[in-house]
């Protein structure tokens, strides 16, 4: 989300997590985490599609172009064109 963990407590939590199941990845931290921020007082939308754009990321890049190339989430707003201009960015990598 483009911020420091809100509390020790809540970063401990996701590492111990990581670290004590080993079929967890990177797509199951990013749902997970999305998934209880969209439960909070946050911006449902925006959520939804920063959730869209990395679920799309994950889909279609092949693991080995992934490291170095994860989307940026924070320009993801609620408007639609931001989406857009973030799946485009993903598919010229996949072109490469």
């Amino acid at each position: 989300m483009g911020r420091e963990p809100a509390t020790q407590e809540g970063l401990e939590f996701w590492v111990n997590k990581i670290d004590e199941e080993p079929d967890f990845n990177m797509a199951d931290l990013v749902i997970e985490i999305l998934s209880v921020a969209k439960s909070a007082d946050g911006d449902r939308k925006t959520l939804e599609n920063k959730r869209y754009v990395t679920k799309y990321f994950l889909e279609y890049v092949p693991e080995d172009k992934q490291a170095g190339n994860q989307p940026l989430l924070d320009g993801i707003t609620s408007d639609i064109k931001t989406v857009d201009r973030v799946i485009e960015e993903i598919d010229l990598l996949l072109q490469k």
